[in-house]
């Protein structure tokens, strides 16, 4: 499974991978085992996104890009999308990403990103991991019976 990358709100970059089948399994039974059996769905979910996103993030960026809508000039519009080319195109061991394992990006995670950036790595983890209802029902709608005969 190939590497992406994306800024989040505080500008920061991310480059992370989608996780195999029987890594979110893993991710889940070790929620499960950590909150025990009287943990909420709630409480599970959350835990499982928060994993689920420390896991996927591979690289961190080691400088943030402006906040995308800070300037309101062509020449910082311009600088800025020069400025996440260079990140963007940057080789695996650039200086300007920095690798984290799970463990360490554990230790600092609450350093490195804001709120806002834990939910968006949270949700990415979601959207790629999960299906939502809304995906399960649109699949649904495509089903077709075997024929008997």
């Amino acid at each position: 499974m190939g590497m992406n990358q994306l800024p989040l709100p505080s500008g920061l970059c991310v480059r992370y991978e989608k996780l195999l089948p029987k890594v979110v399994d893993q991710i889940k039974e070790s929620v499960a085992s950590e909150l025990g059996k009287n943990a909420s769905m709630l409480a599970f979910g959350r835990g499982v996104g928060r994993m689920g996103a420390r896991s996927m993030v591979r690289y961190v960026s080691a400088e943030k890009l402006p906040v995308l809508g800070s300037f309101s000039s062509k020449e910082q519009r311009d600088a800025y999308a020069a400025k996440k080319k260079e990140l963007f195109e940057a080789k695996i061991d650039s200086p300007l990403w920095k690798p984290y394992t799970y463990d360490a990006l554990e230790a600092v995670w609450s350093e490195l990103f804001d709120p806002k950036d834990d939910d968006t790595l949270v949700n990415l983890y979601s959207k790629f991991h999960t299906v939502s209802q809304n995906e399960l029902e649109e699949i649904m709608g495509k089903e077709e019976s075997v024929p008997t005969t």
